[in-house]
C-alpha cells in the first residue's frame, strides 16, 4: 500500500506492506496533518504531513485490483456534513 500526495505531482509519503487477503476492510482518516489507514481495528499505515494541504479532495486508487467503497462518511470541523457530530 502506498500513500501518494498529489499537488500538480505525485509524491510518494509512505507505504507499508499488506498481509496477503482476496479481501480488504480499509479505515483511511485524514484529521488534520496525520493520516492513518487500518484494517480491522489494526493500523496498517500512519503518516504526519509537515505541510498538510487542508482544502482539496481525496481519492483512492488501485492496480491489478477491484476498489469498491460501501461507506463513506465525511466530516466537516466538528460536525458531520451529514448531520449531527461525529
Amino acid at each position: 500500500m502506498r500513500l501518494y500526495k498529489h499537488c500538480y505531482d505525485g509524491m510518494l509519503l509512505t507505504s507499508a506492506p499488506l498481509p496477503v487477503r482476496l479481501e480488504y476492510d480499509l479505515t483511511v482518516r485524514c484529521i488534520a496533518d496525520t493520516m492513518t489507514i487500518s484494517s480491522c481495528g489494526t493500523e496498517l499505515l500512519s503518516y504526519v504531513d509537515t505541510n498538510p494541504i487542508m482544502t482539496g479532495c481525496v481519492g483512492f486508487h488501485s492496480r491489478a485490483c477491484e476498489l469498491r467503497g460501501s461507506s463513506l462518511t465525511l466530516y466537516a470541523k466538528e460536525t458531520s456534513i451529514f448531520g449531527g457530530n461525529p
